[in-house]
């Protein structure tokens, strides 16, 4: 009998292993209290030194996401909405220095990121994450004090098409115990 736990974990494997980058999204819009849950996951993420310097913009506003998408060259689509992941640059030195600032802050937007993307594809709401866009541009757009910057951008809307599943490696290509190009252990 299978518990709990592991109905779970097959519930999230298969999330992960089906999620993909959407790239085409329909009209529909989406739930305010889908987005206020899928922030919430980002929030929920762990955050180094719980330093929690990051802020999510919702962009919902058709004329705004115009103006986003003109400085996103990345950006193929016309989403429903996204969130723009924004650090605090002044909080994240406090707690943690130039390594706060440098490393420490963009894990936190990776990791929320991930809680993003998964959260959202539980709700069946696609999404894309988008790093080629020109951060000053988007700070002015979305009205940015000097020490918030946008780190990423996660286009978002329910999918019109599903792209196919890209080939991963297996895990024994790319694992390796205790260092690098070993495969098994000594004994």
């Amino acid at each position: 009998m299978k518990s709990e736990q592991e109905d779970s974990f097959q519930y999230l494997f298969s999330l992960i292993k089906s999620r993909r980058a959407i790239r085409s999204f329909s009209d529909r819009p989406i739930k305010d209290s889908d987005i206020h849950d899928i922030v919430e996951a980002a929030i929920w993420a762990p955050s180094a030194s719980n330093m929690n310097a990051r802020y999510f913009i919702v962009v919902r506003n058709r004329e705004r996401i115009t103006k986003i998408k003109a400085f996103s060259p990345g950006m193929f689509s016309n989403p429903s909405a996204m969130i723009v992941l924004c650090t605090d640059k002044n909080k994240a030195y406090e707690v943690g220095g130039e390594l706060g600032v440098e490393r420490a802050s963009l894990m936190d937007i990776a990791v929320s990121t991930q809680n993003i993307l998964l959260a959202s594809w539980a709700k069946g709401i696609g999404t894309c994450p988008l790093a080629s866009f020109n951060a000053q541009a988007i700070s002015k757009i979305l009205g940015l004090p000097e020490h918030i910057f946008p780190d990423l951008i996660v286009t978002m809307g329910y999918p019109s098409e599903l792209p196919e599943t890209p080939r991963r490696p297996d895990v024994e290509e790319v694992m390796f115990l205790e260092q690098f190009g070993r495969k098994e252990t000594q004994g």
